[in-house]
């Protein structure tokens, strides 16, 4: 047969990654990422989120004095702006042409380098969805030695954020402030069972560096101007102070600005989520889904026993994709509880889904394709690259009707 020239691949590649395939990619194993409604047409510079956070207060059992004290509703607006995040594959020239008459064997090659980068894209998205806008993916954890190669990390759920070969910055802050400590390290193994990150050289030559810093894939320490805000940013653990979020001073009135906070204190799962679901009926909220931990959603099918109910529920960006959830009834109606690797061990979040919106400029994640050849020629090695992304950013319009809290 003729050799498969990339001319020749672009509409093979275009036909292997329709949406559905993309939706696959993507979404599987991230059920609160699928579940977050998508918006796809993030134009313009900018987004203004508007939203009502008081109501007139002209009113009396005395006509007069409900006229004289008369105050129009109060509003409020975040202005977002999109966010960046790029994965690249590549194919060597070599195993272009040792393989170029074998479209299979081709394909082959370049479908495991492109899933894994749409995989990595889509982790660190739906990583994201719960952080800060930091970019932190875990914290040095005592007893560390730092005169040694071996990090413990912080906490030990944080290993679903290391890969071999991620290049890793280190600071003494989260990202959303202060600066990046020079150099970097890179992994060379990961223990998953142990909650440990092997790296290349000391901890110690990163100046500085002590117990407690935070671990950052290189590139991501730029501040809140460039990571997407997740629930963390929007529905922060600590109350929220007069400092500008999104432009919005949410101390005015923390709650319906930035969210419900409640303490646990150690109770059993099922009386904490119900105290929690009667703080938010009181506020207004219509619950729909609650986002634990799988160890949290083990214990809490564990507290459960027999009378655990199980659910079904379906993306709906991509109605093809499922998951398996656990049935609450709340003060207005069902809730869900989804069992996801990126919710922090210890904590949940109860979401009014159609509150939050995950604006994107075109595909998130997409094929990065504009002046058309999907396969570029790298410039200073012999090898092809495929560039994967997306310009996004998570928004709620209606914070109050949202919480975070602690077991």
């Amino acid at each position: 047969m003729a050799g498969l020239t990339v001319d020749k691949i672009r509409p093979v590649l275009k036909q292997q990654y329709t949406q559905n395939k993309v939706n696959t990619l993507v979404y599987t194993n991230q059920p609160t990422l699928a579940m977050i409604p998508k918006y796809t047409k993030f134009y313009g510079d900018n987004m203004v989120v508007a939203l009502k956070y008081g109501t007139p207060q002209g009113r009396s059992v005395d006509f007069a004095t409900a006229q004289a004290n008369i105050t129009p509703s109060k509003y409020g607006r975040f202005t977002i702006y999109r966010k960046h995040d790029y994965a690249l594959a590549r194919i060597s020239g070599e195993a272009w042409k040792a393989s170029k008459n074998d479209m299979g064997a081709l394909l082959e090659g370049l479908k495991g380098e492109v899933d894994g980068a749409f995989r990595t894209c889509s982790n660190n998205l739906a990583k994201n969805i719960f952080g800060n806008g930091g970019g932190s993916r875990g914290t040095i954890g005592a007893g560390t030695t730092l005169a040694s190669t071996t990090i413990i990390l912080g906490n030990i759920a944080d290993i679903v954020n290391f890969e071999v070969n991620m290049v890793l910055n280190l600071a003494a802050t989260d990202g959303t402030s202060g600066t990046v400590a020079p150099g970097s390290l890179t992994v060379v193994g990961v223990d998953r069972d142990a909650g440990t990150v092997e790296v290349n050289a000391n901890i110690s030559t990163i100046a500085g560096v002590a117990v407690g810093w935070f671990i950052f894939q290189a590139g991501d320490f730029l501040g809140l101007s460039t990571n997407l805000v997740g629930f963390d940013g929007w529905i922060p653990k600590t109350t929220p102070t007069s400092t500008p979020f999104m432009g919005l001073d949410r101390s005015v009135d923390v709650v319906r600005l930035g969210g419900l906070r409640y303490a646990g204190g150690g109770a059993p799962i099922e009386v904490t989520l119900n105290n929690l679901l009667a703080r938010l009926f009181r506020e207004g909220a219509k619950t729909d889904l609650v986002t634990m931990h799988p160890y949290d959603f083990a214990d809490f099918v564990n507290s459960l026993s027999s009378k655990v109910v199980y659910d079904r529920m379906t993306s709906p960006s991509a109605p093809t994709i499922g998951f398996d959830v656990i049935k609450v009834k709340g003060p207005m109606g069902d809730v869900k509880v989804v069992s996801d690797m990126n919710e922090q061990v210890g904590w949940i979040h109860a979401l009014q889904l159609d509150t939050w919106r995950l604006n994107s400029l075109e595909e998130c994640p997409g094929i990065l394709d504009l002046d058309g050849p999907e396969l570029l020629r790298v410039v200073n090695a012999d090898e092809y690259e495929l560039r994967i992304g997306h310009y996004s950013e998570l928004y709620c319009n209606a914070p109050g009707w949202n919480a975070v809290a602690s077991l």
